[in-house]
């Protein structure tokens, strides 16, 4: 709780020994905010919320154990038209 003590009402809800992060509240009309790369506004809030939480356990010092990985080599995200 300590560490996330500026994230939980905004981003990050807390368990036990798992960490879930919220989505944004809207998909904004589907707006696109880089349109030369087809990104909506509300991926691209989701990943920055993303970021946010991995800088605040980094600067925190903690780790991810090997079974608790939640990422890949790599990201495809799609979205439905």
């Amino acid at each position: 709780m300590f560490i996330f003590d500026k994230l939980i009402l905004t981003i990050a809800i807390p368990f036990i020994d798992n960490v879930g992060i919220k989505g944004p509240y809207t998909d904004y009309n589907r707006e696109e905010i880089l349109q030369f790369l087809g990104i909506r506004r509300f991926i691209f809030e989701h990943i920055y919320n993303i970021n946010r939480l991995l800088e605040v356990l980094e600067r925190a010092g903690t780790t991810i154990r090997e079974k608790s990985k939640f990422y890949v080599d790599s990201l495809d995200i799609v979205g439905n038209p």
